[in-house]
């Protein structure tokens, strides 16, 4: 996942504007249709960044701002 994709912070694009806004960069949503154990792997790339929260469910979640809470 490219967290800068569409990112400029000096032509004060709308996407830009908004994650800092909002203090998030990119949210992601994965379907896993295969049953059994799975395995997550986060590598960091660039610094400064870094991996606040990780929201896993089984259904759908109702809509929030920011997730649900933990």
């Amino acid at each position: 996942m490219n967290l800068h994709n569409g990112l400029n912070s000096d032509n004060g694009n709308r996407p830009w504007e908004q994650a800092v806004a909002d203090n998030i960069i990119k949210t992601s949503q994965h379907k896993v249709t295969a049953v059994g154990p799975h395995v997550l792997k986060f590598w960091r790339v660039d610094p400064g960044v870094v991996l606040e929260k990780l929201g896993l469910s089984s259904g759908e979640l109702p809509a929030s701002y920011l997730g649900p809470p933990a």
